[in-house]
């Protein structure tokens, strides 16, 4: 249970005898002198205290130690303590508010010694003006529904929640944690319902949250293949087995959760605020790649250096017939590790939660219209060429700074088009107003595919002629510094023809491996010290 932010003003008043007795006498008991642990105990006042407030009860409890040592005296209302007195005789001191819940979390949660206590509803009316009129403010303005702030500051399981990182993302948010060791996590809850307001853990659809977790056992799968199970995935794929023994490696950068905790398929806002479904992940000390590039962009010595250990770890999840389908600078993490050569290891993380692909495409299910491929946008399904695409865009902006304009122009107008979604075409134009020109002509040819117009074939070649018109004279000019056998790579990723682009992750990591043998820049290959 959390603490109210007025618990030592409120526990200061609720420790006179005279309010203690005259709330002794008025409440209504509901358990009397019960023995059990204090996890037991802990568990049955949530339970009184939450249906207690809905009938807008507080909830009055004693609990004494079996040794009389300890007496625990307070007042709370649904997931909340408003109120807190530990008495300990064994020193003579008494804990107020704050320092009474921090002695309770951290000694006697952990020891968990055996109490007698007792539970009792309390209306409102009965409390003396003074502890009604603070309880009655605080209540207002404390909702159940105060998500996702409701946890900082106190522990969800055995993690004490430090901070926020993020509340944006579609189905996460995401804090700082960390445990008794003091090791540091990246706490994921799934959130009560998505950035568009629909239901997700909170009275969502039972099968809702398994969607998202998928994500997670996908990576888990992934991160964890064996080289029995990798070479008879080459062999599948029709490609030579002897590379599972250096592509086992690459494991190392996919991002591995450390824990999972489902409790429940659906939730209730109590159920969901005290034990909601959390993903525990080791903690990107030094953010994602999207901040690194904003620092400055990479040179094609590091770009090389993360490209061929995200090309690997995505043809390890290619072979397991997995798809990421959201690759972009954000999802590619940074920890710090000394054995590489830049001091840090990429790790490719939050993957869209697919079963394994057994057909050569499946539906396209999330966009990030910077990194999507065109032609996925217009079929409305994605295959492994779709994660290559998006990585070769990524790998373009870490080596730039720049999206591909032309690109992102066409995504916006597809999805805009085709799939009736709201996208802020016009704020695009703005920042770049020499794109102006083409978006008739692009919104002419979309809507002539919708139309059933033209054939799709069609489309793509019109859309290959657009991103030479559009594009071809920044990207020539953006990478004039990189070398040409890298650069040949990149167009070959990033090609709008998918017949012309790799069919999956593992040609495109033999290719940039050849690369970095061909410039004499092996060094940059992982080793056995840097795994």
């Amino acid at each position: 249970m959390k603490k109210w932010s007025r618990i030592d003003e409120i526990s200061g008043i609720f420790r006179d005898p005279l309010i203690l007795s005259q709330i002794l006498l008025k409440q209504e008991t509901i358990i009397a002198s019960k023995k059990s642990s204090f996890h037991e105990f802990s568990k049955n006042l949530l339970e009184n205290s939450i249906m207690n407030a809905k009938d807008k009860k507080l909830t009055y409890f004693t609990s004494k130690s079996i040794d009389e040592k300890l007496l625990i005296r307070g007042l709370t209302f649904g997931n909340t303590i408003v109120a807190l007195v530990l008495e300990d005789t064994r020193s003579g001191s008494e804990y107020l508010g704050s320092a009474a819940y921090d002695n309770l979390v951290r000694e006697i949660y952990v020891q968990n010694p055996v109490f007698r206590f007792s539970l009792g509803r309390v209306d409102f009316s009965i409390l003396p003006s003074d502890l009604k009129n603070l309880v009655m403010k605080e209540v207002v303005e404390t909702k159940l529904n105060e998500i996702p702030e409701v946890w900082i500051g106190r522990y969800i399981y055995d993690i004490h929640i430090d901070q926020m990182i993020s509340d944006k993302g579609a189905y996460m948010y995401v804090f700082l944690g960390r445990d008794k060791f003091n090791k540091v996590y990246a706490v994921k809850v799934i959130r009560d319902k998505t950035v568009d307001n629909k239901p997700l853990a909170v009275n969502g659809d039972e099968t809702s949250i398994y969607e998202v977790m998928r994500s997670f056992l996908n990576s888990l799968e992934a991160s964890l293949i064996t080289k029995n199970v990798l070479r008879k995935s080459l062999v599948r794929f029709g490609y030579d087995d002897t590379y599972a023994d250096k592509l086992l490696f690459y494991r190392k950068y996919i991002s591995r959760p450390r824990a999972m905790i489902l409790l429940k398929n659906t939730y209730t806002v109590e159920e969901y605020v005290e034990t909601p479904p959390v993903i525990l992940e080791d903690y990107a000390d030094l953010g994602d790649l999207a901040g690194r590039v904003s620092r400055g962009c990479l040179n094609y010595r590091e770009s090389l250096f993360l490209i061929v250990r995200l090309s690997g770890a995505l043809a390890i999840i290619h072979l397991l017939r997995l798809l990421h389908m959201d690759i972009k600078p954000q999802n590619i993490l940074l920890v710090k590790d000394d054995s590489e050569n830049y001091g840090y290891a990429p790790l490719l993380g939050d993957f869209v939660g697919l079963a394994h692909l057994h057909d050569s495409k499946t539906e396209l299910k999330k966009v990030t219209p910077e990194y999507a491929d065109p032609v996925s946008l217009l079929k409305g399904e994605a295959g492994f060429d779709y994660d290559v695409y998006s990585l070769g865009a990524t790998m373009y902006y870490a080596l730039t700074g720049r999206k591909i304009r032309g690109r992102v122009l066409m995504n916006m107008v597809i999805l805009k088009n085709l799939y009736g979604m709201s996208v802020p075409i016009k704020y695009y134009l703005l920042e770049n107003t020499d794109m102006v020109p083409y978006l008739n002509r692009i919104e002419a040819l979309v809507n002539r595919y919708r139309n059933k117009e033209i054939r799709l074939n069609e489309a793509v070649e019109d859309l290959s002629r657009f991103t030479d018109e559009i594009d071809e004279a920044e990207i020539r000019e953006s990478l004039k510094n990189v070398p040409e056998e890298y650069v040949s790579v990149l167009r070959k990723t990033i090609d709008i023809n998918e017949k012309n682009r790799y069919s999956d992750s593992f040609p495109l990591w033999l290719n940039i491996v050849d690369v970095i043998d061909k410039l004499g820049l092996s060094n940059l290959l992982p080793t056995q010290n840097a795994l």
